[in-house]
C-alpha cells in the first residue's frame, strides 16, 4: 500500500459481527511469543483497547515481556445498568506496551521508552453489553485509539507527529461498506482526497469531554437520489427533534452549547454499530418503511417478505442526516438505504436477519451517538493542531483511483472530489425505479389519483362517442328541417306501408286520386 509522504495508511482484514459485517482494522500488542494479529475499530479516544484471549483477542498482560503496568482493576461493570450506556461496560487495566499495526509493507511498531513511540492501552479482560431483555454478549473487537492525550503520556499520533513520521496529528477516516465490497481508509497525517465529496463542514473539536467534535444535528429525511421514490407514505423529514428524551437533559445541553431548541448534539463514534437517534424519529422513519420493532433487541428488524423491502433497500433510496456547523450553514450527509441492510448474527440472532440500525435512545448525558452504519456513507477526520473536525459526503462502492492528500499542521479545511461522484459511484448498486409522478404520495393517494384518470378517460370516451353519433346523424335531421315532412305511403285499402318494402306498381302512377274526407271539405 503506497503512502505520500509525511502519511501512514493502515491495512483493513476482515468482516466482523454480530451487527454488520465490519471492516477493521489490524493491530498487534505486547511481546510474546504467542503474538497474532486482532481486530480494532478506530477511536477518538487515546487509549487503545486490547483484549484477552477470553474475548477473542490475543493480549496477555502476563505473557508480554514489554508490558508496564500503570492502574489496576480500570473500568467495571458492578451494579450498574449497563443497558443505559452505548458502550457497554468493561473491566481491566491500563499499560503501556508495544502496539503494532499492519501497513501491507511493513509493521509499523510503538515502542515503550525514550523513543516517542509510546502506546497507552487498556488491556480488557471482560466487555459486555446488555440488552433491552436483560441478557448480555460480549464485545469481540478491540479499538485503536487516534485521539489526542492531555495528559503525559502521549497517543500514537502524537508519538508519530513528534518523531516525524507524519506531517501533522491528523488523520481521515472513511469505514465504507463491507457489505458491499468498498474498502475502508485511514490515513494519518493525511487522506484520501476521493473520500470526500462536495462541501465539508468544519466542527471544533472538543477534545476535553467527548474526545471528538460535538455537532448540532438539525434534521433527518427520506429522500431519493434519481428516479421514482419506493416509499409509499411520502418523503421528507421523519425528524422528532428531542422532546420525546426522558427528562430535559438535551435541552439544557443543547443551549448550553449554542444550539437552537429542539436540536439533538451528536458524536462520530465509530465503536459503536448504530445510529442513535432521541425516541421519535427512528419511529417517524419505521412508519414508512417494512420493518417491525424487536423488543429484546431494541431494533427495527427488516420485513423481508414485504415486497417493498426489496425495492427499497436496493433502490436510490436514502436516510439524510442535516448538521448545522457554527456558521449555521448546513451540511447534509446521504446513507443510502443500500447501507442500512446490515445483518444481525448469533449471539444477537440465531440465524442471520436483516435489520435496520436506527435505534431510538435515551442518553443520560445529552448526547447521541452516530456509529459505523452512519460512517458507512461519511467522511470524517480531524486536525488535533487546530482542534477541528471535518465532515463531508463519501462516495459509493465503485472503485476509484486513491488520491492521497497531506494534512498540514495549519490546514483548515480539505481538497475534495466533487459531489457529483456520489450519484456516479452508486448508480451500479442501485435498481432505479421508473418515475410516475407520484413521488412523495401515500398509496391512497396513488389509488385516488388512478381512479380519477379512468373516470376522466371514460367519459371523455362517452363524450366523443356521442359526438360521433350526432355528426352521422346531422343530415338526415338537416333534410328534415328544409323539406315539408312526408306523409307515409298507403296502399290501396288505407292502410300505410311499412317503411323498406315494395309499393304496389298502381299506386305509383301519377293518376291516382286520394279522396279527402267529407268533413274536411272546406264551405264556398
Amino acid at each position: 500500500m503506497n503512502s505520500v509522504k509525511g502519511t501512514l495508511q493502515v491495512s483493513w482484514e476482515g468482516e466482523y459481527g454480530p451487527d454488520g459485517p465490519w471492516h477493521a482494522v489490524t493491530m498487534d500488542a505486547g511481546v510474546s511469543r504467542n503474538s497474532t494479529l486482532a481486530a480494532a475499530w478506530p477511536d477518538w479516544r487515546y487509549r487503545s483497547k486490547v483484549l484477552s484471549p477470553a474475548l477473542g483477542g490475543n493480549y496477555t498482560v502476563t505473557d508480554s515481556a514489554s508490558v508496564f503496568i500503570l492502574g489496576q482493576d480500570e473500568g467495571g461493570c458492578g451494579a450498574r445498568e449497563t443497558k443505559s450506556q452505548i458502550h457497554g461496560c468493561w473491566r481491566g487495566k491500563i499499560v503501556v506496551d508495544y502496539l503494532k499495526l499492519e501497513r501491507g509493507d511493513r509493521i509499523l511498531s510503538f515502542l515503550t521508552g525514550g523513543t516517542g513511540f509510546n502506546a497507552t492501552l487498556d488491556a480488557v479482560e471482560e466487555w459486555v453489553y446488555e440488552l433491552p431483555d436483560g441478557s448480555n454478549y460480549s464485545v469481540r473487537v478491540g479499538t485503536l485509539g487516534l485521539g489526542v492525550s492531555t495528559g503525559e503520556l502521549p497517543g500514537i499520533l502524537q508519538s508519530w507527529n513528534s518523531s516525524g513520521v507524519i506531517a501533522s496529528t491528523s488523520f481521515g477516516l472513511h469505514m465504507g461498506s463491507a457489505a458491499l465490497g468498498q474498502p475502508a481508509s485511514l490515513v494519518f497525517g493525511g487522506y484520501e482526497k476521493n473520500r470526500a465529496l462536495g462541501s465539508v463542514g468544519v466542527f471544533p473539536l472538543d477534545r476535553f469531554r467527548s474526545g471528538s467534535s460535538i455537532l448540532f444535528l438539525v434534521d433527518v429525511l427520506l429522500g431519493t437520489q434519481v428516479g421514482g421514490s419506493p416509499f409509499a407514505g411520502g418523503e421528507g423529514s421523519v425528524w422528532q427533534g428531542t422532546k420525546d428524551t426522558e427528562g430535559d437533559s438535551a435541552e439544557k445541553t443543547a443551549q448550553a452549547e449554542g444550539a437552537k431548541s429542539g436540536t439533538a448534539l451528536v458524536v462520530l463514534d465509530p465503536t459503536v454499530p448504530y445510529i442513535y437517534l432521541p425516541p421519535g424519529t427512528c419511529e417517524a422513519a419505521a412508519r414508512r418503511l417494512p420493518v417491525r420493532w424487536n423488543d429484546r433487541l431494541g431494533l427495527y428488524l427488516w420485513d423481508t417478505g414485504d415486497p417493498t423491502y426489496q425495492r427499497i433497500v436496493r433502490s436510490p433510496a436514502y436516510l439524510s442526516f442535516v448538521f448545522s456547523d457554527p456558521s449555521a450553514t448546513n451540511i447534509t450527509i446521504k446513507v443510502p438505504f443500500r447501507l442500512l441492510n446490515l445483518m444481525l448474527e448469533p449471539p444477537l440472532m440465531p440465524t442471520p436477519t436483516p435489520y435496520f440500525p436506527c435505534k431510538p435512545w435515551n442518553t443520560e448525558d445529552g448526547i447521541w451517538a452516530l456509529g459505523r452504519a452512519f460512517l458507512q456513507a461519511a467522511f470524517v477526520g480531524a486536525n488535533f493542531e487546530q482542534d477541528i473536525t471535518f465532515l463531508a459526503q463519501a462516495p459509493g462502492p465503485e472503485p476509484v483511483q486513491r488520491v492521497v492528500q497531506i494534512l498540514r499542521p495549519g490546514d483548515t479545511t480539505l481538497q475534495t472530489s466533487p459531489i457529483e461522484e456520489f450519484e456516479r459511484s452508486w448508480l451500479p448498486s442501485w435498481t432505479v425505479l421508473e418515475e410516475d409522478g407520484n413521488r412523495g404520495l401515500s398509496t391512497g393517494s396513488v389509488v385516488g389519483i388512478v381512479l380519477g384518470v379512468v373516470a376522466a378517460l371514460t367519459a371523455a370516451a362517452v363524450a366523443v362517442w356521442f359526438f360521433w353519433r350526432r355528426k352521422v346523424k346531422q343530415p338526415e335531421a338537416l333534410r328534415s328541417e328544409v323539406a315539408p315532412k312526408e306523409q307515409p305511403e298507403m296502399d290501396g285499402q288505407g292502410r300505410a306501408v311499412e317503411l323498406g318494402k315494395p309499393i304496389p306498381h298502381e299506386l305509383q302512377s301519377p293518376a291516382a286520386v286520394y279522396e279527402l274526407p267529407i268533413s274536411n271539405v272546406p264551405e264556398r
